[in-house]
């Protein structure tokens, strides 16, 4: 059993109630803890030979000794760890744009709704929070490039980089940046249209104050 930085918890041959024991346990330490908690599950067994990943497998060499082994589990982990924290951006992605898909066809159905003050306040609080996923993802996370432990131990990486091929961590990080491009060009658009609206909005009462001063101003004349 394995515990990682960030709150994830790798475990090797645990029963499913054991697990959720474990998972019970560290709850006493958690900070932050997530809405919906993310998993990932693969099978393992053993061989003759080297360890490696076959058919969504990971094969242990069981002539290694105890030590090597549990070795060889943390570097598999490691993989394992960042594809979970990796489905909690993309589920937090998700639902961004879905929000602001929801925005969208709002705005198409109801255009006076553009005047919505919680409108701009929510645009607001989603530009912020894509700029928060896109910290998490590229900025301060171990996602990107291989982790300390495999410069101290090259021998390891080459698990490391086994299970990181077969979850697709990269081409999933790709992903979801491009996905953090698109939805934030759809809210800076969204943001550029509620300022326009604002701004129509403002010019239109001034030019009725305008004329309401102009006609003050003219009608005593008027009566006279």
């Amino acid at each position: 059993m394995f515990y990682f930085q960030g709150g994830c918890v790798v475990c090797w041959g645990l029963t499913p109630e054991d697990h959720k024991e474990i998972l019970e346990q560290v709850k006493n330490f958690q900070v932050k803890p997530v809405d919906i908690p993310q998993s990932e599950t693969m099978d393992f067994g053993f061989v003759q030979g080297h360890s490696h990943i076959r058919d969504d497998v990971i094969f242990l060499d069981r002539q290694e000794d105890e030590s090597e082994m549990q070795r060889q589990q943390l570097a598999f982990s490691y993989g394992l760890h960042q594809s979970v924290k990796l489905a909690y951006l993309e589920d937090k992605i998700g639902a961004q744009i879905k929000s602001a898909k929801d925005i969208q066809e709002r705005l198409v159905d109801k255009r006076k709704w553009l005047t919505d003050t919680k409108t701009k306040n929510t645009v607001n609080r989603m530009l912020s929070n894509l700029l928060s996923i896109r910290a998490s993802l590229n900025l301060h996370s171990d996602l990107l490039g291989t982790p300390e432990l495999f410069w101290d131990h090259p021998e390891l990486e080459k698990f490391f980089s086994q299970i990181v091929r077969n979850l697709e961590i990269s081409p999933r990080i790709a992903i979801v940046n491009k996905r953090l491009d698109e939805s934030g060009l759809v809210l800076d658009l969204l943001k550029t249209e509620l300022s326009t609206n604002h701004s129509s909005r403002l010019e239109v009462l001034i030019i009725w104050l305008i004329t309401i001063e102009v006609i003050l101003a003219i009608a005593p004349y008027i009566h006279a």
